[in-house]
């Protein structure tokens, strides 16, 4: 994915953890179990898209795959790394 196409942010509500994923399509978010630093997400909700584009389209499905499966989180050098079976996402801060 090209840089910057896709932001992320994980808050807490109520106790729970929430994930948040932005992309050039649309919105992503579902809650997520931690422990330590792997990240198990539960059921991940599309919100109101468009994409056209077969190129984004691949991409939005792809994330949707990555977030199927656990993912393993680490921090190295300012940046923020995911990684799982599928592959992984780097996110630099703004």
């Amino acid at each position: 994915m090209a840089s910057g196409a896709v932001t992320a942010r994980l808050e807490s509500a109520d106790g729970a953890l929430y994930l948040t994923v932005v992309t050039v399509c649309g919105p992503l978010s579902g809650p997520v179990a931690r422990d330590g630093s792997l990240f198990t997400p539960g059921s991940i909700a599309v919100g109101a898209s468009g994409c056209l584009p077969p190129l984004q389209a691949g991409q939005e499905s792809w994330l949707l795959e990555f977030f199927k499966t656990p993912f393993e989180a680490a921090y190295s050098d300012g940046r923020l790394t995911w990684t799982n079976e599928k592959g992984s996402l780097a996110f630099e801060p703004r």
